[in-house]
């Protein structure tokens, strides 16, 4: 009798991740390293996959171990890379190697649904704004087709993608879509193609990084520094790690494009010898093309509120408006607010309208197609306006903030029935963009719209370079106490100037910051100087390695104790390790190995459950993770429920 070490489809601790099972002899001579298989769990049958075979069992309990029902697909469903690559998933980001497993591969549908993609045959060519990213694109895949190799290119969004599929399809041959939006026949569909070698090129988002290529000679991400790449749920992974990981075990090389590139990235791959000698990575800053040349003019609206404009346009902005609306021109007008209002107080006794699931001030939202006017923004939550102060019975509130709906209806107020566009999340509602194509490019693009008013959604969708270009607002993002908050600043502004044929309006109470001064002046490595400097004091990434640990809980008081308890025994296995530490672990426990907490989260309650953290500051000696194998024991022995976050791109 032989056996196999089955992974079931199932979540499991971090201790115990596969189980034993007998190989009934019937089913041997099928049975491979990576097959899909029908196991008893329990009381139930589940799937699962076969990640060893071995003459022996375990010892004393060959009896008790059950066998192998059946199995479910004939041909291995994980090769020996994925295989590989999905046990490091596992250990680097301390998920379960089931959802590592199970992640990379879609199962069998039980039903026969719609499986054929929709071809995308749009005969919209480029925008001109991606002429030098699709160049830079062709000659990559040209390269690497030529050798006989297969290539994956990740995008951040599906409908970026979609926008450059039908240039793609057309000049190469056996390209796909392979993503999240397909349904689960057609990625099935998808998935067998890939793996049975009739696809040369797979684009998509994270999701194409699992696709079964045999010859995989070239990983290209798309804007490597977008949040997008980041898994939100276990495993927690960020697609440009785990690209980087797939190119070591395959031999393909990477190429990271981006104007703007993430700091790790550009301090990694730019700066460090020892990725440009293994020569599998390549960062490009690739420009978005720099076809226009606005003026470009900074609106101190510290000045507006002496000259007595409580306006949320600036005078200078408002005339520029008038001109170009009378001269038949476009404006984009920026802020990445959604709604009207961003909180709404009383002014007898200042109690704010909150959200009752997460404790976050409620948005006012105007014309919403029902009375639910106030929207929680991170659960959904929606309730009516109420005239009356809870606490004080006070008639007497007043709405804070700036929104995309607000300064639409200042717009509305300046101008005669103006022609405007809204680019936010609430999209699509919009019936306009109801008769959006489905290659992405929407008949919006082309309609005649006077002010075009959005989020930064709006820059995944409005490609048209506009007479003007305004930021209403950036000050919010420019002060949240997060990790990338700087970059994600200087990106935006970078991509909005690029939209602008004449003119450029940037509003701020802080113009003298240097990441707004930097953005304007398109001086990326000044940027990148003084952020860098900023990093090392506070000992940020890319100098150390974050790794984040949440405890949630409908009980505020548990959480916090559940927390507290955490970091005791955290500090206590640093402390133990560093008063007298085998001479193997003494180089490892070093004082410069901290943790900040436990302390609430910046958003301390999201649909009804508290959250409290602790941040592990790792150095980053270019050696790979470098944890201490104390600290890595004790994180796999967290309660499930807890959430561990390996180099988090926000810390809110």
């Amino acid at each position: 009798m032989q056996y196999a070490n089955v992974v079931p489809d199932i979540k499991t601790d971090l201790t115990s991740q596969s189980f034993t099972y007998a190989i009934p002899p019937e089913l041997l001579p099928k049975i491979k390293v990576g097959s899909l298989v029908l196991i008893p769990f329990g009381k139930r049958k589940i799937a699962g996959i076969i990640t060893k075979i071995t003459k022996t069992g375990v010892k004393g309990m060959q009896k008790e171990i059950k066998q192998i029902a059946q199995i479910i697909n004939p041909e291995p469903v994980i090769n020996e890379q994925h295989l590989k690559l999905a046990e490091w998933l596992s250990e680097y980001y301390f998920a379960p190697l089931s959802q590592c497993l199970f992640e990379m591969f879609p199962l069998p549908p039980k039903r026969k649904g719609h499986g054929k993609q929709k071809l995308i045959t749009a005969q919209t060519p480029l925008p001109p704004i991606f002429a030098k990213l699709y160049a830079a694109l062709a000659a990559l895949c040209n390269n690497a087709l030529a050798k006989d190799k297969q290539v994956i290119i990740l995008f951040s969004e599906a409908r970026w993608a979609k926008i450059f599929l039908p240039s793609l399809a057309k000049r190469f041959d056996r390209v796909i879509f392979y993503h999240t939006e397909l349904n689960k026949t057609q990625r099935y569909n998808a998935w067998q193609e890939i793996k049975q070698g009739k696809i040369n090129i797979v684009c998509g988002s994270r999701l194409a990084l699992f696709a079964p290529l045999s010859r995989l000679g070239l990983i290209i991400i798309i804007d490597e520094e977008s949040n997008a790449y980041k898994n939100d749920r276990s495993p927690r992974y960020n697609a440009k790690t785990v690209a980087l990981k797939l190119a070591e075990i395959s031999g393909a090389k990477l190429v990271l494009l981006s104007p703007t590139p993430s700091i790790e990235s550009h301090y990694q791959y730019s700066t460090k010898a020892r990725y440009k000698k293994s020569n599998r990575v390549y960062l490009i800053r690739r420009s978005l093309i720099p076809l226009y040349h606005p003026s470009i003019t900074l609106i101190d609206m510290k000045n507006e509120l002496r000259k007595g404009n409580s306006s949320l346009l600036s005078e200078t902005l408002q005339k520029k408006l008038q001109d170009v609306y009378k001269a038949g021109k476009k404006a984009i007008l920026f802020d990445n607010r959604r709604g009207a209002a961003s909180y709404i107080f009383c002014r007898n006794c200042g109690y704010v309208l909150k959200c009752p699931n997460c404790d976050l001030p409620l948005t006012y939202h105007l014309n919403t197609p029902s009375l639910d006017q106030l929207v929680c923004h991170h659960c959904s939550f929606r309730t009516k306006l109420i005239s009356l102060c809870p606490n004080c019975q006070s008639i007497d509130f007043k709405f804070w903030g700036l929104g995309t709906q607000r300064i639409e209806a200042e717009i509305k107020k300046m101008f005669i029935k103006p022609n405007i566009l809204r680019i936010d999340k609430d999209l699509r509602s919009s019936p306009a963009f109801a008769n959006a194509t489905e290659d992405g490019r929407s008949s919006v693009i082309n309609s005649e719209y006077d002010f075009i008013i959005g989020t930064q959604k709006l820059l995944s969708h409005w490609f048209e370079p506009v007479d003007l270009v305004a930021v209403v607002s950036i000050d919010n993002l420019l002060n949240l106490p997060d990790l990338n908050s700087s970059h994600r600043v200087y990106s935006i502004i970078t991509r909005l100037k690029s939209l602008s044929l004449n003119s450029f309006y940037l509003q701020t109470y802080h113009p003298e910051n240097f990441v707004i001064r930097s953005a304007l002046q398109g001086n990326w490595e000044k940027f990148l100087q003084d952020e860098l400097e900023n990093r090392r004091k506070l000992n940020l990434p890319p100098f150390t390695k974050l790794i984040r640990i949440i405890c949630q809980h409908k009980n505020e008081e548990k959480c916090k104790k559940d927390i507290k308890i955490a970091a005791e025994k955290l500090n206590s296995i640093i402390t133990r390790y560093q008063s007298s530490p085998p001479a193997m672990l003494r180089k490892a426990m070093r004082a410069d190995i901290t943790i900040l907490g436990p302390s609430p989260c910046f958003y301390s309650k999201i649909r009804g459950k508290y959250r409290f953290q602790l941040i592990i500051k790792v150095p980053d000696k270019g050696r790979g993770r470098n944890i201490p194998a104390p600290i890595i024991n004790f994180l796999k022995t967290l309660p499930r429920n807890w959430l561990i976050d390996v180099d988090p791109v926000t810390l809110l």
